[in-house]
């Protein structure tokens, strides 16, 4: 796709409540990208997205050059590839709000905590799916995994952020594709399973609150 791959123009195939595809809209939008949506089904595909994509997976990505790709961590990998990246806290280094940092050894904590939020919402994901199923065919270790791993995940970001009360992000001052990431898996979490998480992890509350007060935020919220 070489370095300077152009995303404004692109069509993005999302379904409004995926955290996978709100993730990337939330990048684009984050980075002043124009682009259009195309809202799918994600149980009935339509045969625009899967001719786009044959698995019938969102986010799917369709540039203006009429190349495709598939998976949010491989658009996002490709969008960064080819966006200016920016030093922390430098706002004279780019007119726009890169969120991932230039320097490797700043991005390596960003890519811890991109893949911990992932991996989060995939596991809401199964276990959302496994709702969907009769009751007697539901896997409750599903459930007891979820359970243990949203815990995990809960009380490292609360003990994260309480002990860097000056920082107004996770990784610091400025908001970077972890801070996206792991708000896009914490309201999956409140939507598919429960929100009294909010009261045991107060200082993530705050957090996630002050995140989804953002514009990106807001157009991007899913639905309930």
């Amino acid at each position: 796709m070489g370095t300077k791959v152009d995303f404004n123009q692109a069509e993005l195939f999302i379904s409004p409540r995926s955290p996978f595809a709100r993730r990337v809209r939330l990048a684009f939008l984050e980075n002043q990208i124009s682009y259009k949506e195309i809202i799918c089904d994600v149980f009935q595909p339509s045969a625009e997205l899967v001719a786009a994509n044959p698995l019938g997976r969102v986010p799917t990505l369709r540039l203006a050059s009429g190349e495709v790709v598939v998976d949010s961590n491989l658009i996002l990998q490709a969008f960064y590839e080819s966006f200016p990246l920016t030093p922390f806290a430098s706002p004279f280094a780019s007119p726009f709000a890169s969120l991932m940092p230039s320097a490797l050894v700043d991005r390596i904590p960003v890519y811890r905590w991109q893949a911990i939020a992932a991996g989060f919402a995939e596991k809401i994901v199964e276990y959302f799916l496994d709702t969907l199923r009769p009751q007697a065919q539901q896997d409750p270790e599903v459930l007891e995994e979820l359970k243990t791993i949203s815990a995990r995940v809960l009380g490292e970001v609360e003990t994260t952020l309480i002990a860097n009360p000056g920082h107004g992000f996770l990784l610091g001052n400025s908001m970077t594709q972890a801070d996206v990431d792991l708000a896009c898996a914490l309201t999956y979490f409140g939507l598919r399973y429960s929100q009294e998480w909010k009261k045991n992890y107060p200082r993530t509350l705050l957090y996630l609150a002050k995140l989804e007060q953002r514009p990106s935020f807001v157009q991007t919220c899913p639905p309930a």
